[in-house]
């Protein structure tokens, strides 16, 4: 399963480890995808797949082109 696991830039690394633990969905994941964000939700997801030995699949957004379809 792909998972995005993002949030916050205030959410602390326990916060997110402990969410991501009670989804119960731990065991289905195979891959996380990282939306590069260098703090809070969006790097805990990223060291949470990284302690795990799951796959993270960077996801650059491209804020400054509005032109970007969907």
């Amino acid at each position: 399963m792909v998972c995005i696991i993002a949030g916050s830039r205030l959410c602390t690394k326990e916060e997110v480890f402990s969410a991501v633990e009670q989804s119960g969905i731990t065991k289905e994941i195979s891959e996380v995808v990282w939306g590069m964000c260098p703090s809070g939700g969006d790097l805990y997801g990223k060291q949470w797949a990284d302690e795990h030995g799951i796959c993270v699949v960077p996801f650059k957004p491209e804020w400054d082109n509005i032109d970007t379809p969907n």
